[in-house]
């Protein structure tokens, strides 16, 4: 049946903290699958029961709220098997890092405080019972997140990995790679996978700036020690992300600094993205001489493994002005 959807609904699951949403978008309004979540294993026929209920909404044309602008949705004969083609887990919280952009803290210390010391639930049992009545789909991308993977405890993290691994997924390891972790390096050099981090920097100033903490040296210490991981690894990459922020880091002299950076310790894959609150609130507006001249020099690099990936149509909009 020809219908318009989103394939979140249909085959994601995110995982975070204190609930379950059917989208992983970064943003406040998405569609949600559960509130108030402890941990508790997933019932699955209630699970399609709310899946079904959206599912309905959209045939009808009635397209839920939360996505009625959303570029994801598109018409198309969609496959409605149950199972699931993108797994997100974010459900503990503790990060060493201190990003002032952070999608969880906000920027504020307090929050911040609030995310390193409160009590998280063990997602184990709940990766288990999707595993035991295989609804990881082969090929599934599978995002281990946070706060920060590294930091997670009693062999959560190790037990994550061999889950991606044993149903064939693409494992993605989101870090900061302040800490170095034996175990995220064996996985990206056997496994399909990446390991992404967020570096938006090429001084230690801007890093200490953005991150606001003293870990510049030590990352770039560590990426070369993953970087080196996947050599052999032809399905195992490295990848660092900018994330440009106007008025701190939208400046070829920071650009520069970074790429540089990267390129010295091997890395490929250098992914340029737009800070989500001021892509929210200026998109459709002018931007300055300096973030112009930083897309274009990044544009140019595009042959040596840099490229756009979010809101990379916005990026291509700015290159034709």
């Amino acid at each position: 049946m020809i219908y318009k959807c989103c394939d979140a609904l249909l085959h994601k699951l995110a995982i975070n903290p204190d609930n379950i949403n059917f989208c992983c978008s970064p943003y406040d309004n998405k569609l949600q699958y559960l509130n108030d979540y402890k941990g508790q294993l997933i019932d699955i026929e209630d699970y399609k029961k709310r899946r079904s209920y959206y599912l309905e909404m959209f045939k009808s044309g009635n397209i839920p709220t939360p996505c009625q602008n959303c570029s994801y949705v598109e018409e198309k004969d969609w496959d409605e098997q149950i199972g699931f083609k993108f797994i997100s887990i974010s459900s503990r919280t503790k990060c060493s890092c201190d990003c002032f952009y952070c999608v969880q803290s906000k920027g504020n210390p307090d929050v911040k405080k609030m995310l390193n010391t409160q009590e998280c639930y063990d997602v184990r049992p709940v990766i288990k019972a999707l595993y035991d009545e295989n609804l990881i789909l082969k090929d599934c991308i599978y995002i281990i997140g946070g706060g920060e993977p590294t930091e997670i405890e009693n062999g959560e993290l190790e037990y994550l990995a061999y889950v991606g691994l044993i149903t064939e997924a693409h494992i993605v390891i989101l870090t900061n790679a302040i800490i170095y972790n034996e175990h995220v390096a064996q996985t990206i050099s056997v496994a399909s996978s990446e390991l992404k981090v967020s570096v938006d920097a090429g001084t230690k100033e801007t890093f200490e700036k953005i991150k606001r903490v003293k870990a510049f040296d030590t990352v770039w210490k560590n990426l070369k020690k993953y970087v080196d991981a996947t050599k052999n690894n032809p399905k195992g990459r490295v990848q660092i992300k900018y994330i440009i922020i106007p008025g701190i880091n939208d400046n070829i002299k920071e650009a520069k600094a970074f790429i540089e950076k990267c390129f010295k310790i091997g890395c490929k894959h250098i992914e340029i993205a737009i800070e989500y609150d001021w892509y929210g609130e200026n998109k459709d507006k002018p931007i300055s001489d300096n973030l112009k001249a930083t897309i274009k020099y990044f544009a140019s690099l595009k042959q040596k493994g840099v490229f756009f990936g979010d809101a990379h149509d916005w990026f291509e909009e700015q290159l034709s002005k």
